[in-house]
């Protein structure tokens, strides 16, 4: 089967961010954030091609756990190693080309980790089609947050259901992505934790850096086909990934960890494995 090409058509909002972004502008003030109290963005701004899909995807997750740094990986492919705390949301699109021909674009909406407890967050959720939970593997505060931030989206879902009249909430698709696997060797949250919250927001689970860019696309990739309802096949995500110079480090490996990531002495574990 031929593998599918993205194509990148990326945009940003001049906003920095939580995570180390790539070259990020200067802060604006959050009054003059694009407003996310509608289903999509105008569908006038949507291309022509009746093919054409567009999808609003929302990053959540506490402060500097890569959220920015994300977003502009797999929209521009820049990474910068600077910390800028994102005021309010930062709007970023790509474009990309799915198996069939299925042109899709993602709306990826960065919304600032200081955000979990501002009134604001409902309206950002308001009309998302995805929801891509993230946190830092060596943080186990950011992942055990993660659980608040998805309540947050249930009360958004519920609060839009009562307005409505709907009976039943709407939620938008959940995935669970884990950054800074570059520094895997200080990981505090095993695989099984991860596995385990993935069940229970009943959504797919990604691992990847936004540092070196491993796996990035490939969880996007992946987040897209699944909105836009393409069935992919291992060429079609394989062919999405970067070549990634590995650092072989001489230490005695963990059976908890992925092939390939190595366990660093005790003195430079960040915390312990949960």
């Amino acid at each position: 089967m031929a593998a599918a090409a993205a194509t990148a058509d990326a945009t940003a909002a001049p906003a920095p961010e939580d995570s180390a972004p790539g070259s990020a502008s200067s802060a604006e003030p959050l009054a003059s954030v694009p407003t996310a109290d509608a289903e999509l963005m105008d569908e006038s701004d949507e291309d022509s091609d009746d093919d054409h899909k567009q999808f609003k995807v929302i990053l959540l997750g506490n402060g500097a756990v890569g959220k920015t740094s994300l977003a502009r990986r797999f929209a521009q492919d820049e990474f910068g190693p600077e910390y800028k705390q994102t005021i309010g949301l930062d709007f970023l699109l790509k474009r990309l080309e799915l198996p069939g021909k299925v042109s899709v674009t993602l709306q990826l909406w960065d919304i600032g980790g200081q955000s979990l407890t501002s009134k604001m967050i409902s309206a950002y959720v308001a009309g998302a089609q995805a929801v891509v939970l993230c946190y830092d593997i060596t943080s186990m505060e950011s992942f055990e947050d993660l659980m608040r931030w998805y309540e947050v989206v249930e009360k958004a879902a519920a609060a839009r259901a009562a307005k409505s009249g709907a009976a039943v909430p709407t939620l938008p698709k959940v995935f669970v992505l884990g950054n800074k696997t570059d520094i895997s060797h200080m990981r505090c949250v095993k695989m099984a934790r991860h596995q385990d919250l993935v069940g229970k927001v009943g959504g797919s689970g990604f691992l990847c850096s936004a540092k070196t860019g491993d796996q990035v696309n490939q969880a996007f990739f992946r987040i897209a086909a699944e909105l836009a309802g393409v069935k992919l096949s291992r060429p079609d995500i394989q062919v999405q990934g970067k070549t990634i110079t590995a650092h072989v480090i001489n230490h005695k490996g963990d059976a908890d960890e992925e092939p390939g990531e190595a366990e660093a002495p005790a003195k430079r574990k960040a915390c312990a494995v949960m």
